[in-house]
C-alpha cells in the first residue's frame, strides 16, 4: 500500500509543478489540493487512521479542484462563494469522519465532478483532460465506499489520475504568451 500512497504523493508533486504557468487564483486551489493529497497519502503510508483523513481531506480537495477549473472560465470567483462551498464540505467530510458514514464524504465529491463535468464543455482542446480527471475523481469516490485493500489502493490511484489529469487540464487553459509588437529594442534618434 506504500507504493500506491508514493504514487498518489509524486502526482501531488507532479502537478504542484504543472501548474506553475496557470493563473495566480487556480494556482491556490490546485496547490491547496496538492497539500491535501499529500496528507492522505502520508496517513497511508504511516498508517494514522486513513479512512478518517479521507473522508476529511478528499471531500475538500475536489471542492477545491471545482473551484479551480471555475475560476479559470469566470472571474475569480468572490470569497463568500468560496466560502459558501468550502464550510459544508468541511463540515460533510468532518461528520462523515466522526459518524463513520463514507457517503456523507462522498456526495461532495459527485457534485464536485459534477461542475468539472460542466467546466469541461466550455473548456475547448482541453476538454478531454478535465472529463477523464472528472471521472478518475468519481472512481475515487466510489472506491471510499468500498472496503478492503484493493478498494483503498484504487482510491489512492484515481485520486492521483484526477489531480494530475486536471492539473493538466488547468495548464492548457492558459493562453500562450504572444510576442510584442514592434522591434525589440527601440532606435534612438
Amino acid at each position: 500500500m506504500i507504493a500506491f500512497a508514493i504514487v498518489l504523493f509524486l502526482a501531488a508533486a507532479a502537478g504542484w509543478i504543472a501548474v506553475q504557468a496557470a493563473p495566480p487564483n487556480a494556482r491556490i486551489f490546485m496547490r491547496f489540493a496538492a497539500v491535501l493529497y499529500a496528507a492522505i497519502s502520508v496517513s497511508v503510508a504511516g498508517r494514522l487512521a486513513p479512512q478518517a483523513v479521507a473522508d476529511i481531506v478528499l471531500p475538500l480537495a475536489c471542492a477545491l479542484l471545482a473551484l479551480a477549473a471555475l475560476s479559470l472560465v469566470r472571474k475569480a470567483p468572490p470569497a463568500v462563494f468560496i466560502a459558501a462551498v468550502l464550510i459544508p464540505v468541511s463540515i460533510a467530510g468532518i461528520a462523515a469522519a466522526v459518524l463513520d458514514m463514507a457517503m456523507l464524504a462522498v456526495v461532495p465529491q459527485l457534485l464536485a465532478a459534477a461542475v468539472l463535468y460542466l467546466v469541461a464543455r466550455s473548456g475547448g482542446r482541453t476538454r478531454l483532460y478535465l472529463s477523464l480527471g472528472a471521472a478518475a475523481l468519481l472512481g475515487a469516490a466510489s472506491c471510499r465506499l468500498s472496503a478492503g485493500l484493493p478498494a483503498q489502493a484504487g482510491l489512492l490511484l484515481f485520486s492521483a489520475a484526477g489531480y494530475v489529469g486536471i492539473a493538466l487540464s488547468l495548464d492548457g487553459f492558459v493562453e500562450p504568451r504572444r510576442a510584442a509588437k514592434g522591434p525589440a529594442v527601440s532606435r534612438s534618434r
